[in-house]
């Protein structure tokens, strides 16, 4: 098959599955079987499919060339069935978890205060501990399988290895890391900021623009 829906553990993996003999294959997407990332639509071709993984489109697709855990499909209700069965929120109403985005802007030995885009998570102040080391609790039980953080390959809950940031015209600026932390319940964002010499360093002294926080989700 050339696309494959997997199920491995509390995850769904979307695997491709290339032309050759050689049969190798790519992992393209791995989301939380809470997840709604996932959605399609019927061609007037019966024999093919629509759907988008996590915004990235597949079109015209032949029913025949996708499988379910091994199971080939045959028709467009057989997509349907399968996939409603392996992410049960999407055929269920409400959000399947919890979502904080933020700009953090930082001035001198001041906490950041966080221009939040999305915060249901119920993220509270932000604190300075140190050079370049901030700290948020949250109001959210904290469930470390069940954290999901944009474009880092972190174990939920666990140290997140430096992730290295640039400029925008290619510079090497510095690096940081998100982790988390169990504090009476309640999950404890933290983000510790270095230079590109790997100094602890202030987010101002850095950037002269606000820090992106990758998205955080906490799964219900």
């Amino acid at each position: 098959m050339t696309y494959s829906f997997r199920t491995n553990g509390n995850f769904i993996d979307f695997v491709h599955t290339d032309a050759t003999s050689l049969q190798v294959e790519n992992v393209l997407k791995s989301l939380h079987n809470t997840s709604r990332c996932v959605d399609w639509s019927l061609p007037e071709d019966t024999t093919r499919i629509d759907f988008t993984i996590d915004e990235d489109k597949y079109k015209n697709i032949l029913i025949t060339e996708i499988d379910f855990d091994g199971t080939a499909m045959n028709s467009q209700d057989d997509f349907e069935t399968n996939i409603e069965t392996m992410f049960p929120g999407i055929a269920g109403g409400g959000s399947s978890y919890l979502v904080y985005v933020a700009l953090l802007p930082q001035s001198g030995i001041d906490a950041p205060v966080a221009d939040e885009l999305q915060n249901t998570v119920g993220a509270g102040l932000w604190s300075r501990s140190g050079v370049g080391r901030y700290a948020c609790l949250t109001t959210t039980d904290f469930t470390g399988s069940k954290i999901w953080v944009s474009g880092l390959s972190q174990t939920p809950g666990d140290t997140q290895d430096y992730v290295t940031f640039f400029g925008s015209d290619g510079t090497f600026l510095g690096s940081y890391a998100l982790y988390f932390q169990n504090v009476g319940g309640k999950i404890e964002i933290n983000l510790d900021f270095n230079t590109d010499t790997g100094s602890a360093a202030d987010i101002s002294s850095v950037l002269a623009a606000t820090f992106n926080l990758p998205e955080i989700r906490v799964y219900q």
